[in-house]
This record gives structure tokens, sequence and C-alpha cells, in this order.
């Protein structure tokens, strides 16, 4: 998850935001749909990468319904690549380009705080 670079922390920030605790407190989890809410808050929902989109392309890339920080990056560099479709270009300039044009954005104080609304 290199390609992440210097977007991990404003991510791990997001994740937590959206994630539910484990019932434990130990760790933090994040249900597909809310995954699926995160990227329809953040506007990047079209006709063309819909839900059914991610749910599908991230049940290829074999991500369960609960989503840990890891398959969270994962799923977020299915959405870069996605968005982002150029073939010449490496995919971790892909994701970078993605998280610094078009999710960044999502770390704007005015980006709603959860689904829950907490």
């Amino acid at each position: 998850h290199s390609a992440f670079g210097r977007h991990r922390n404003p991510l791990f920030y997001l994740f937590k935001k959206y994630s539910d605790p484990d019932p434990k407190g130990k760790a933090m989890h994040m249900p597909m749909h809310t995954f699926v809410k995160l990227i329809e808050d953040a506007k990047l929902l079209d006709q063309v990468m819909t839900q059914a989109t991610i749910t599908e392309g991230l049940f290829q890339l074999q991500i369960s319904d609960i989503l840990s920080f890891a398959d969270f990056l994962t799923a977020l560099g299915f959405v870069a690549a996605f968005k982002q479709p150029h073939p010449l270009l490496p995919l971790h300039t892909r994701v970078s380009q993605f998280l610094s044009q078009t999710f960044q954005h999502a770390f704007h104080p005015n980006f709603p705080n959860n689904v829950r609304g907490n």
C-alpha cells in the first residue's frame, strides 16, 4: 500500500470516522455498505461507478463484507483505478493522483462526520 504514501494518516482518520469499533473495543471495521456510503458522500458515484460496481469489484478482489483498514485501502485502490483508467500510468501514480485530485475534498471539515451522524 505504498501508493497511499502521504495520504495514509488522513485516510486512517476517515476510516475511523466511518468505522464501527469491535465489540471488545480493540479493532475497527467498516461494513461494505458504509464504504459505499463514504464513496457516495465523496460524490464519486455516477452512472458507471455505481454501488453494484463497487460491490462486484470488491467481491472479485475477495474483500469481505467487513473491511479492515488494509481492505479499506485496497477498496480505495480499486475505486482509484476505476476512476483513473490511464493504463500507461503505474497504479501507484493513479492512486496518488486520485487521492490528491478527487478524494481530497473528503478531508474538508464540512465532509459528513459519518453515516450515523455522530
